[in-house]
């Protein structure tokens, strides 16, 4: 499955370029979460194609709207990590997602494009205790991964999570993440995908 984020104003756009590389709507799908997501399958070479729109909705909310004029083909690094850290059970390629990006680029502040927007992962997770929850866990799961698979070649990628960490516990937290942590895991913090 092939992710792509794009606008809602733009989803007629998306389904005619998609419709002419021979790509199939997923009608049903479409109708139903149309102003969400949408759905493709190329019937030769089996390839899906899932389009967020505006928002990735799937354990969590990721709002991109406005983050899709930052960079010219994709959405900023700190997105594309987002992106992965929020998955409730992560898988392999998940892991292996999460440690390519950390490991291949540096942690940085708002405007460095060419580095993790740390600014974006704090806001996040010091108004959402959901997102703090998952993608801290997260975090803790690919170091362990990542020991286990690379061994010493993992170290610098650990001490950059390390160093993220560290900014994630010293960010002031929302009243409203602090009611949220007193309740815990009694309640569930993530949204169920579709």
């Amino acid at each position: 499955m092939l992710d792509l984020a794009g606008l809602e104003k733009q989803s007629a756009h998306i389904a005619q370029i998609l419709d002419s590389l021979g790509y199939q709507p997923e009608t049903r799908f479409n109708l139903l979460q149309g102003e969400q997501r949408l759905r493709f399958t190329h019937p030769e070479k089996q390839l899906g194609v899932e389009v967020f729109l505006n928002t990735l909705v799937l354990y969590h909310r990721l709002p991109f709207t406005e983050r899709l004029t930052l960079e010219d083909d994709t959405l900023p690094i700190a997105d594309l990590l987002l992106w992965k850290l929020q998955y409730i059970e992560p898988d392999e390629a998940t892991l292996e997602a999460i440690y390519i990006l950390l490991k291949e680029y540096e942690l940085g502040k708002s405007g460095e494009v060419e580095k993790i927007d740390t600014s974006r992962i704090l806001e996040l997770f010091a108004n959402d205790w959901g997102w703090y929850k998952t993608g801290t866990t997260n975090l803790a799961k690919a170091i362990s991964w990542a020991q286990e698979k690379y061994g010493d070649q993992a170290a610098s990628f650990v001490e950059r999570v390390y160093r993220l960490q560290q900014l994630i516990n010293a960010a002031p937290k929302s009243v409203g993440w602090q009611v949220r942590a007193r309740v815990g895991e009694s309640m569930r913090w993530y949204e169920e995908p579709e």
